[in-house]
């Protein structure tokens, strides 16, 4: 498999001056060809932003989302002042069609609005600006999206007018213009195969190669006169075992991988201008114990130590950490850190973990302790955990939680060594049926941040107070 990609590297490095010289041809062919794209706008068409679990209210719509922005100089927010405003509007589907802000002690404002075809694909995004209340809107991003009869986006063009020098909504200075344009070819799965981007006059290429499993096997990228490639190489699993990079200068990054029968890695080398830069494997026992050895090889230089490091860490049947030895080099010696865990299980959950920590080596040594115990409910909810010792890893921690009977955390407190009181508290309220959530709280001791919700999980209100004087809140308002 080596030798195939070394071919390919090869062949690629030759066609380095072909792409060159082939750019003006390539540029003026893809205004006449027909192009296809599968990707979509990433957008919020069914009002996913205004949720907090989306997932359970898939069919939650809105006419419109007004949301209120408000600070205050006092944790009461009796004198609070409407900073800016934001209203979000949606078409029967679902679709949000325009969002407009307006920033209310400046007087600038923007928009921004969104128009579909008829299989709800994003034909055109615009946005408008104003510095001033008095001042008229004009274009500042128009972008262009073209569908063909398959869905696909077949050209992507955007004239983009920025301000040098934005500090604040209202402060605008010189204007400029930038132009983007971007085309693809596809294959008749739908992948990818050919991509060019001009971006105010700079122009880029990239092609991809795929097998007949659409599984990418070669990558090129054209740019500022630079080629560069990447090869990928499969095993007949389907595990990615190879990878060659090359950069524009020719040089390379070779990593090659392995795996065993249940498609777990465990080898990878990388290999930078064909020298051993990095590797790591894992051993794994019959019952799903496992060794995990990880090394980097420093670069040689003339008058310099050498920064190699090993690490080897073991883990249980459960995927715990039981030890972590790291050997590294510091000014020329060997420095070892070694960290070993003693785990209790009870029932196949920890109950406590007795960890030591042992450091050596040039003239130094350091050992500490930290043991870590864990409580839980009759659901099997951890409800307490408590971290002691550590020496200059010192946490010395404690955390509490209660659960309802669905196994949601209603309440979370956190202590630190030096107070009785928690230092953060966490509190969830849920509606009757124990899932949606209807207020969320959380206290330290800087703020205090609540958050309510309806039972569509829509956000209605978030609030953080501050106990130095300075508060805000945004209060969402829905039109149905």
């Amino acid at each position: 498999m080596s030798r195939y990609l070394g071919l390919n590297v090869v062949a690629l490095l030759l066609c380095m001056q072909t792409v060159a010289q082939a750019n003006d041809n390539i540029i003026s062919d893809a205004k006449k060809d027909s192009l296809a794209n599968v990707f979509r706008i990433p957008f919020c068409l069914d009002c996913n932003e205004f949720l907090i679990d989306p997932s359970a209210h898939p069919d939650v719509k809105f006419k419109s989302v007004t949301e209120l922005h408000y600070v205050a100089k006092d944790s009461s927010l009796k004198n609070k002042e409407l900073t800016v405003k934001h209203i979000h509007t949606f078409n029967a589907l679902g679709e949000q069609t325009m969002k407009q802000t307006f920033y209310l002690t400046s007087g600038a404002k923007d928009s921004m609005v969104f128009q579909y075809n008829d299989k709800k694909n994003v034909v055109r995004e615009i946005v408008y600006s104003s510095d001033s209340a008095k001042k008229p809107m004009h274009i500042e991003t128009d972008h262009i999206y073209v569908y063909d009869a398959m869905d696909n986006k077949i050209k992507d063009s955007s004239v983009i007018k920025s301000f040098e020098g934005f500090i604040e909504p209202g402060e605008q200075t010189a204007k400029s213009f930038n132009k983007e344009y971007t085309y693809s070819k596809y294959d008749t799965a739908h992948n990818e195969i050919w991509e060019l981007k001009v971006d105010n006059g700079d122009t880029t290429i990239q092609t991809y190669v795929y097998d007949n499993k659409n599984r990418v096997l070669k990558e090129t990228d054209y740019r500022y006169s630079m080629f560069s490639a990447t090869l990928h190489a499969y095993d007949n699993a389907g595990n990615e075992i190879e990878t060659i990079d090359i950069d524009g200068k020719g040089d390379t990054t070779d990593t090659k991988f392995l795996f065993d029968a249940q498609r777990r890695q465990v080898d990878m080398k990388k290999y930078e201008k064909r020298k051993l830069a990095s590797s790591e494997s894992d051993v794994y026992n019959s019952d799903s114990s496992y060794v995990k050895t990880e090394e980097e090889f420093g670069d040689e230089v003339a008058g310099t130590c050498p920064d190699d490091d090993k690490t080897v860490t073991t883990y249980d049947m459960y995927g715990s950490q039981v030890s972590k030895i790291t050997t590294s080099m510091k000014e020329g010696s060997p420095f070892t850190t070694k960290v070993i865990d003693k785990i209790q299980y009870n029932e196949r959950r920890p109950v406590s973990d007795t960890q030591t920590t042992a450091e050596e080596g040039n003239m130094y040594w350091s050992k500490s302790m930290m043991i870590t115990t864990y409580k839980y409910d009759a659901a099997g909810n951890q409800i307490y955990s408590e971290e002691k010792g550590g020496g200059q890893y010192s946490k010395n921690t404690k955390e509490v939680s209660v659960f309802n009977s669905h196994r949601h955390r209603t309440r979370t407190e956190e202590y630190n060594s030096c107070s009785d009181k928690p230092e953060t508290v966490l509190i969830t309220e849920y509606y009757p049926n124990e899932d949606d959530v209807k207020t969320e709280i959380e206290i330290d001791s800087d703020s205090k941040k609540i958050g309510t919700y309806g039972r569509d999980s829509r956000k209605l209100e978030s609030t953080i107070k501050g106990y130095d004087g300075e508060s805000e809140t945004t209060v969402w308002q829905y039109e149905e």
